[in-house]
């Protein structure tokens, strides 16, 4: 436990790479691991674009990918600190959208909202 910064940021930073990809390859059907998604009904579901859903999710899963990496990387070569601070970062950003309703996070996803653009 030399490095706490380092061991806390690979190992989020490897787990998010491999979400970043299998959103990236499932498109759409990956929305179904979002939680938040599977909490609203199957006719709720309906009204919002699932590939860009899926889309979004997956360069949301990227940037935490490289913040996570960069921390780890300068945690291990500069201070541990670094990584720290790139994980409260993280967990900054992460708990900005967490506190959003289903509905508040899919409104801008909405397949009604495209057709009248």
């Amino acid at each position: 436990m030399d490095n706490l910064g380092f061991m806390t940021c690979l190992p989020f930073s490897l787990f998010f790479l491999s979400m970043g990809l299998v959103f990236s390859t499932l498109k759409g059907k990956a929305v179904t691991l979002l939680n938040r998604f599977n909490s609203l009904s199957k006719e709720e579901q309906k009204k919002y674009n699932r590939e860009q859903i899926s889309k979004t999710q997956a360069k949301t899963f990227y940037v935490w990918t490289f913040l996570l990496g960069i921390g780890a990387i300068a945690s291990y070569f500069i201070s541990s600190y670094i990584g720290i601070l790139a994980f409260l970062t993280w967990l900054f950003l992460f708990l900005k959208d967490a506190k959003n309703t289903p509905e508040q996070n899919f409104r801008k996803y909405s397949k009604k909202r495209k057709e009248t653009e």
